[in-house]
């Protein structure tokens, strides 16, 4: 197969190429999300790369459309030779992990890169930014996201299967084959084709949002997934960090109800760790020190982290860093006589971000 090209009178033509591997087609979609687009769609930004999805895994490319709707990307090369199942399978598990995150702990896990795409559709307009933000968290709340598996070649099989799901389910699925094609005169060029697309059928919205769950009915359901000695440990944690009487420690939660821990200092609000969806993960704490450019910026408030970060990884059993940002996590249960310590730690984290702050 090839592609013909006209240029000032001359017909170019580019033949047939093969991608080196994944990632090259994965670059490829980065740069230039359109090819993933049909002509009814909404406007798309790249949110980030090589995603980590709780216990899913780690999902290629995460976008958004200006409409707020999350897009999810999978790319495969045939010759891979992954089942079809397997790779359909694989991406509705990213949905699945993906819309179990509230707004915030997506941005939070994207390292706020969900604002600053969102911010890409109108830079100046702070009200168009916050509708795109609540309608993320409502598209996430009620399980919308698009789907879009990216493949150099459309097996039939495939195709049958994402056909199905698009057609009998409520899934917002997509499949797109992306040909290359070089030429030393002309360079590279890459020809979208979409194969399977709910294009025309909007997705249906909630008719109302849902309420925020109370902190403390979110704990009750917590401690009776986690059990007693997670429920426990959660608790001497509790008691460690108010007798610890860190003053610019603050108890947050998100509308799931999922509570965090938050420093207030002069530099801003900076979350330290957060307690993990007991649907979707094992009874933990993360680290949440990932987020922002304080830490990039800063190398003493980098090293702050740092060194937080080791304290717990030595004081807790089964503490370990996980995830492409190297946060740490933290079984609950491990907290178990060893909460002063956690608080401790916070403390010195504290400390040494307040000095930071006075230069």
């Amino acid at each position: 197969m090839s592609v013909v090209i006209r240029r000032d009178g001359t017909i170019i033509t580019a033949r047939d190429a093969t991608f080196v591997n994944e990632r090259e087609l994965e670059g490829i979609l980065a740069e230039q999300v359109e090819l993933l687009q049909t002509p009814l769609d909404r406007p798309l930004a790249l949110v980030a790369r090589q995603v980590s999805l709780a216990d899913a895994g780690t999902l290629d490319l995460l976008c958004v459309d200006n409409d707020g709707l999350p897009v999810a990307v999978e790319v495969k090369l045939a010759r891979n030779g992954e089942s079809r199942r397997s790779v359909v399978a694989q991406i509705v598990d990213y949905l699945s992990a993906l819309t179990a995150m509230t707004v915030d702990e997506l941005d939070q896990e994207v390292d706020g890169k969900l604002e600053l795409a969102l911010k890409t559709f109108d830079a100046e307009d702070e009200d168009a930014f916050g509708r795109r933000w609540k309608a993320v968290g409502t598209n996430l709340r009620a399980g919308f996201a698009r789907m879009i598996v990216a493949v150099d070649e459309s097996p039939s099989d495939l195709q049958r299967i994402v056909r199905f799901l698009s057609e009998h389910s409520n899934l917002d699925i997509r499949l797109v084959a992306i040909s290359k094609f070089d030429d030393p005169k002309v360079g590279t060029v890459y020809v979208p084709k979409i194969i399977v697309s709910n294009e025309g059928e909007p997705l249906p919205r909630p008719e109302q949002r849902k309420e925020a769950v109370p902190p403390d009915v979110f704990i009750q359901n917590w401690k009776k997934i986690a059990g007693p000695a997670a429920s426990a440990a959660w608790d001497q944690l509790l008691a460690a960090l108010r007798s610890a009487d860190i003053a610019e420690l603050r108890q947050g939660t998100y509308p799931s109800g999922t509570p965090y821990f938050a420093l207030d200092l002069p530099i801003g609000s900076i979350r330290v760790m957060r307690l993990a969806d007991p649907k979707n993960s094992p009874p933990e704490l993360r680290d949440m020190l990932h987020a922002g450019s304080l830490w990039d910026a800063d190398p003493k408030a980098a090293a702050a982290r740092d060194a937080f970060r080791r304290a717990i990884l030595e004081s807790v059993p089964g503490a370990a860093r996980a995830g492409n940002a190297n946060r740490v996590y933290v079984p609950v249960e491990g907290v178990t006589g060893r909460s002063e310590a956690v608080a401790g730690a916070i403390g010195r984290l504290a400390l040494e971000l307040k000095s930071t702050s006075r230069g």
